[in-house]
């Protein structure tokens, strides 16, 4: 068992279930689907699936690419999207209000599952892009040196802290909880906390990360998906993926298929254009990049990880679970549920 102590996941989870969450449409009306394919959009009698939890970032593209370049429509549905509410912005979704949730990992889908829901998070969309990022003059040479020091991050049970919770007790036996001196505050301003001098190092990702590196003449002293691709012979945990209720996968299997080809086309569409549509209206504006070097540097930057992978098997499902037994380890996870909070398409309509 790990030395790391049980984390807010699970209470915040428990009561973020009876909240409210005010979202701001960017994709039309919501509507509820049904077991003939969803209700009809506007073109036709084809049916709408709608998708909850696009973020400013990277993952939102291939998202917008769906619904702004007609690839729904080319593979037989209607893509309505709503921009996600990083605080409790699941709520909607488990309450049934979406077909998808989209910003969310594994382990919320696992937590889910242990608070009764029957859900499943069934296709990957975005490589787990978390760093820790030091300020040039900082004098952090190794991921050790922040033992005893100021650490920024943007919640206990963000995705990439836990991610960085697990990596480094994985690697280093480091407790982040215990072991680091946690400071708080929302992603986006903690580039410019650490600019001041608040603290020398952070938890982030992309563009975060690299406004801190801009900002403090710093660099990447740890980076999730690097370190777990030399662990796991190549394996990339996933940040975000799809995520959606077992009842609706099983009701509407060729609707599920549609939707994950016509992912899967447009992440094709990004890595064989080597992500140039980073650089292109209205991406550009989703992801909040301010400039062109910013672009061409988030552009390398998801070469280099590479940002999506596009790859969903069985062979994934078990080393997404083994992760996932990860988290329980470190009782971020009390245990795993009955029914299986992860796996592909195929899998969920055979019942298996």
């Amino acid at each position: 068992m790990s030395r790391i102590t049980p984390l807010k996941k699970w209470g915040t989870f428990a009561s973020a279930l009876t909240l409210t969450a005010a979202l701001a449409s960017c994709g039309g009306d919501n509507g509820d689907s049904n077991a003939d394919g969803g209700d009809a959009g506007d073109n036709g009698d084809l049916p709408t699936v709608t998708l909850d939890g696009v973020l400013q970032s990277p993952m939102a593209v291939p998202i917008m690419m769906v619904a702004e370049e007609g690839i729904d429509e080319e593979h037989g549905f209607i893509l309505e999207w709503e921009e996600g509410d990083p605080d409790g912005g699941d709520t909607r979704f488990l309450r049934g209000d979406y077909d998808i949730y989209s910003s969310d990992d594994s382990v919320d889908a696992a937590l889910s599952n242990l608070e009764g829901h029957d859900t499943v998070w069934w296709y990957p969309m975005m490589t787990n892009y978390g760093s820790i990022i030091v300020s040039g003059d900082s004098g952090y040479e190794d991921v050790e040196d922040l033992i005893g020091e100021g650490v920024g991050h943007f919640g206990d049970s963000s995705g990439t802290t836990l991610s960085m919770a697990l990596s480094l007790d994985h690697g280093y036996g480091i407790d982040v909880y215990e072991d680091f001196n946690l400071m708080e505050s929302p992603a986006a301003t903690l580039p410019e906390l650490m600019a001041q001098g608040e603290f020398d190092a952070m938890f982030n990702f992309e563009p975060h990360a690299d406004r801190a590196v801009q900002e403090t003449d710093g660099d990447y002293l740890f980076q999730a998906a690097h370190y777990w691709q030399d662990e796991a012979d190549g394996w990339n945990p996933s940040l975000t993926g799809l995520w959606s209720h077992r009842e609706w996968l099983e009701e509407n299997p060729d609707l599920a298929q549609s939707v994950q080809d016509a992912f899967a086309e447009a992440m094709d569409r990004i890595v064989e254009a080597d992500y140039a549509q980073f650089a292109e209206s209205p991406y550009t504006e989703q992801i909040n990049l301010n400039d062109d070097e910013e672009v061409e540097r988030l552009i390398d930057y998801c070469i280099d990880l590479p940002c999506f992978v596009n790859e969903w098997d069985e062979d994934s499902v078990e080393s997404e679970l083994e992760w996932l037994e990860m988290f329980v380890e470190l009782d971020v996870i009390p245990e795993m549920p009955d029914n299986a909070p992860v796996a592909t398409l195929d899998q969920v309509i055979d019942g298996e």
